[in-house]
């Protein structure tokens, strides 16, 4: 597994491997105050996405 994490400290992906060797990624979002607020699970690619894409704020 391998943990990517911002600026802040927080966690904002995990990207494991399934059994047949593809990739597979867990994404996690948060606000200014550093609160998450998305978690997006079962992924085949990396998101870009950003707080106001994600929470229309």
């Amino acid at each position: 597994m391998e943990y990517t994490y911002d600026k802040q400290g927080n966690l904002v992906m995990v990207k494991s491997y399934l059994e047949d060797g593809k990739a597979q990624y867990v994404q996690y979002v948060y606000d200014k105050e550093g609160n998450k607020v998305r978690q997006f699970t079962g992924i085949t690619a990396p998101l870009n996405l950003s707080v106001s894409e994600v929470t229309g704020k």
